[in-house]
């Protein structure tokens, strides 16, 4: 998983993101730096897992980060994966994203 990536205005990245939201466990991000030089979203990469009969099955629904570039500068995005009612937890999973935009 890369930690740094150079964009262009205009341009669109996707970091997949494993999900866990079966497990209570969302992602959530915050974004330091030169805020209005990118547009951040977590997205939901596919509907949840459906039995034969059509019934919701066990599994959770694999997100992604997209990432689009606005102006120059850059930015930092810190993502977490965490259960919402777990605050003094720390995160199941951690990331920074540098985000350069040229």
């Amino acid at each position: 998983m890369p930690t740094e990536i150079v964009l262009r205005p205009g341009e669109t990245y996707a970091l997949p993101l494993q999900g866990r939201g079966s497990s209570g466990y969302t992602w959530s991000y915050t974004v330091s730096g030169d805020r209005n030089a990118v547009e951040v979203r977590i997205e939901g990469l596919s509907e949840p897992p459906r039995l034969s009969d059509d019934r919701p099955a066990a599994g959770s629904v694999q997100e992604q980060l997209v990432v689009t570039a606005v102006s120059p500068g850059k930015v930092n995005i810190e993502l977490a994966q965490r259960r919402s009612w777990e605050k003094d937890k720390p995160p199941l999973a951690a990331l920074i994203l540098v985000v350069r935009v040229q």
